[in-house]
C-alpha cells in the first residue's frame, strides 16, 4: 500500500513540474489562470465576454491570470515575431485592461503580450487608458465618416483587407 502512495506522489510531482514548464513555455506570467479564450484548454473556466456598455466596448482576452491580488489580461500572437510589440497589439491589450477595470472596478497593473520568442509586460497607466478612449473615439468618427482614406501602402496588407472588393483605393 505504501508503494502505491509513493507512486501517486511521484506522478503528482511530475505532473506539477510538467504543468509549470508548460506555463513558462507559453510565456504566461506566473499566476493562476482564471479565464481563457483558447480552444482545447481543459480545467479552467472560459473567460466571460468583458463589456463596458458606456464605452460601447467589449472583448475577451486570450487569458486572464490572477497575479497576487490583480487580474492581468494576456494576449498571445503565436506567429508574430518582432523586436518590439506592434502598436495595434498594445492598444488591444490596453483595451482589455480597460475592460477588466470597468467590469471589476480594479485596474490591472499591466497586461502581458506574447509573441513567438518574446514577451512584454505593458504597464496599464492613465496615459494608456486615455489612448484607448481616443482610439475608440477615432474609430467611431471613422464609422460616421463618408470617406476614410486608406492608411497604408503595403500591397500584401491591401490584398488581405476584408473590404478590398468595395474599396476604390485598392492597391494593385
Amino acid at each position: 500500500m505504501m508503494w502505491l502512495a509513493l507512486l501517486c506522489l511521484g506522478v503528482g510531482l511530475v505532473l506539477v513540474a510538467w504543468g509549470r514548464r508548460l506555463h513558462r513555455a507559453t510565456g504566461l506570467p506566473a499566476g493562476r489562470i482564471v479565464g481563457h479564450d483558447v480552444a482545447g484548454l481543459e480545467g479552467t473556466p472560459s473567460s466571460p465576454l468583458l463589456v463596458a456598455p458606456r464605452l460601447g466596448l467589449s472583448g475577451r482576452p486570450d487569458y486572464v491570470i490572477r497575479v497576487e491580488q490583480a487580474l492581468v489580461p494576456v494576449e498571445i500572437k503565436p506567429r508574430r515575431r518582432a523586436s518590439r510589440p506592434y502598436e495595434s497589439d498594445v492598444m488591444q491589450l490596453m483595451a482589455y485592461c480597460l475592460l477588466l477595470e470597468e467590469t471589476t472596478g480594479v485596474a490591472p497593473p499591466y497586461g502581458t503580450l506574447v509573441y513567438a520568442g518574446a514577451r512584454w509586460h505593458v504597464p496599464y497607466t492613465p496615459d494608456a487608458r486615455r489612448a484607448v478612449f481616443r482610439a475608440v473615439q477615432e474609430a467611431r468618427a471613422a464609422l460616421r465618416a463618408s470617406y476614410v482614406p486608406r492608411s497604408h501602402t503595403h500591397p500584401a496588407r491591401c490584398r488581405a483587407c476584408q473590404v478590398r472588393e468595395v474599396c476604390g483605393e485598392a492597391l494593385a
